[in-house]
C-alpha cells in the first residue's frame, strides 16, 4: 500500500511525503541506537483535526514497515498525538521514533526488547478513556504516595493531578494517568513513559492495604522486575543507585539487590535501613557494569542466601554502619542534603532530590560538564540533563 503526499484517515487528515515514509522504512529497520542527529528522521505527522479513529492510519503504516516494526499511535487528553516506529537497530537493541503532531520533540529511545513489549503492551486508546471503567488498580493515599517514589516523581504535584478527578481516599490509576503527569512537566530531560508502563505491568493487583506490613507487601511485590539499560547515549534514570536508596527507605521491603550479568549478584555497597533494619546492596560505581542489570525485591531468607552466594563468590562484604535513630520528624525538623543542598524531613535517611546518604560524612561533590549541576558520588548520569557523566 503507497501513501500518496496527503491522504485522510478517519477524521484526521495526514500528511506524509514519500520522502518521510522512505526515512521512515529504512530507519526504523537499521538505525544504530547511538543516532544522535534526531532531525535525521522526517516523520511529522501535520494539518491534525480531531481523530478519534487511527485504526486505518496504523494498519496503513504497518504495512509499509518491517514486520518487526511496531506502529503505535496514541492521542493525550490536552489534544496532542504522536506517532511511534518501534524496530529492531543495528546493534540489536530495540528503538523507537516518535514525533507529535506539530512535528517537533521528537525522542529516539533505545531500548530493550522487554522494555519494548511492555511499553506497546500498556492499555492504549485513541480516545481518553472512562477513568472509572479504564485499565488499571486501585490506590489509597499513603500506597499513591509510594508509588511516586518509585517513579522519582514529585509525590504532591502527581497526588493533585490525580485527586482533582476523583476527590475519593482510593484513587484508580491507569497507565494513562501517569503518562499525563509526566506531559505536564515533572520530569523534562528524560522521557520515563517506557519506566512509568513497566511499573503498571509489574502493579497491575490491587497493592497491600498497608506497605509497612512486611509479610504481605512482600509477597506482593517478590515478582516486580525492573529492567534497566545502561548506553552511552541515554539515561533512562537520573541515577541507577537512587532508586535502589529509595525502595530501601520504603517500609515493607526486607532487601533491594542488584543482579549483574547472567544472574551472579555483585556488591558495591550495604546500607542498613533505620526503618525496616535490614539490608539493601546498591550501586557504588560503574566498574564492570554489563548493559543490563536486574532488579529484585527479596525476602528475608532469600537475602540471607544472596548475601551467602556475595561472601562465597568472594566478595567481602564491608562493616556495616552502625544505625543511628533519627530524632521524630516535626512540620519544622529538616535535614538539609550535603551532597545537593536540598531540604529533607527529619528522619529520612537518602536525599529525596538526588538520592545521598544523609548520614554519611561530608561526600565529594561532582559536577556535570554540560549543564554545571552538582551530583551526588556514584552517580552516573546528570539528574538534571541526562549528560553521562565522566569519572575523574
Amino acid at each position: 500500500m503507497k501513501l500518496e503526499t496527503s491522504q485522510t484517515f478517519g477524521n484526521g487528515t495526514y500528511v506524509l511525503s514519500d520522502k518521510e515514509i522512505a526515512a521512515m522504512i529504512t530507519e526504523v529497520g537499521a538505525t544504530p541506537s547511538s543516532l544522535s542527529p534526531l532531525a535525521a528522521v522526517d516523520l511529522s505527522v501535520v494539518a491534525r483535526k480531531t481523530p478519534d479513529d487511527f485504526t486505518e492510519l496504523r494498519e496503513a503504516l504497518t504495512t509499509l514497515c518491517a514486520p518487526e516494526t511496531t506502529v503505535d499511535i496514541r492521542t493525550w487528553p490536552d489534544g496532542g498525538s504522536w506517532v511511534s516506529f518501534y524496530g529492531p537497530s543495528a546493534s540489536g537493541a530495540m528503538a523507537a521514533y516518535s514525533r507529535n503532531d506539530a512535528g517537533a520533540n521528537m525522542i529516539v529511545w533505545p531500548m530493550t526488547a522487554g522494555m519494548l513489549k511492555s511499553m506497546i503492551s500498556a492499555p492504549l486508546a485513541d480516545a481518553p478513556a472512562d477513568p472509572k471503567t479504564a485499565p488499571g488498580f486501585v490506590l489509597s493515599f499513603d500506597e499513591l504516595l509510594a508509588l511516586a517514589s518509585l517513579i522519582d516523581c514529585q509525590q504532591e504535584t502527581l497526588w493533585r493531578a490525580l485527586a482533582d478527578r476523583d476527590p475519593s481516599p482510593e484513587i484508580r490509576v491507569t497507565a494513562a494517568d501517569l503518562e499525563r503527569c509526566y506531559d505536564k512537566g515533572l520530569r523534562q530531560s528524560d522521557d520515563p513513559r517506557w519506566m512509568v508502563s513497566r511499573l503498571v505491568q509489574g502493579l497491575s493487583l490491587p497493592l497491600p492495604a498497608k506497605l509497612p506490613q512486611a509479610e504481605v507487601s512482600l509477597a506482593r511485590f517478590a515478582d516486580i522486575r525492573m529492567v534497566i539499560e545502561d548506553t552511552d547515549g541515554f539515561a533512562p534514570l537520573p541515577s541507577t543507585g537512587l532508586v535502589f536508596q529509595q525502595l530501601a527507605e520504603i517500609e515493607g521491603f526486607a532487601a533491594v539487590t542488584l543482579r549483574m550479568g547472567q544472574g551472579k549478584p555483585t556488591q558495591r555497597r550495604l546500607y542498613q535501613t533505620n526503618r525496616a533494619q535490614t539490608w539493601a546492596i546498591s550501586l557504588a560505581g560503574d566498574d564492570d557494569m554489563p548493559d543490563k542489570a536486574t532488579l529484585n525485591v527479596l525476602s528475608g531468607d532469600a537475602l540471607s542466601a544472596d548475601l551467602d552466594a556475595l561472601l562465597s563468590a568472594g566478595a567481602a562484604a564491608p562493616e556495616a554502619a552502625p544505625v543511628t535513630e533519627a530524632p521524630p520528624a516535626t512540620s519544622e525538623a529538616v535535614l538539609r542534603c550535603r551532597a545537593c543542598g536540598a531540604e529533607n524531613l527529619a528522619g529520612q535517611n537518602f536525599c529525596s532530590s538526588c538520592g545521598a546518604n544523609l548520614a554519611a560524612a561530608e561526600p565529594a561533590k561532582a559536577t556535570c560538564g554540560k549543564c554545571g549541576a552538582t551530583l551526588a558520588p556514584g552517580v552516573k548520569f546528570c539528574t538534571r540533563c541526562g549528560h553521562r557523566v565522566e569519572r575523574s
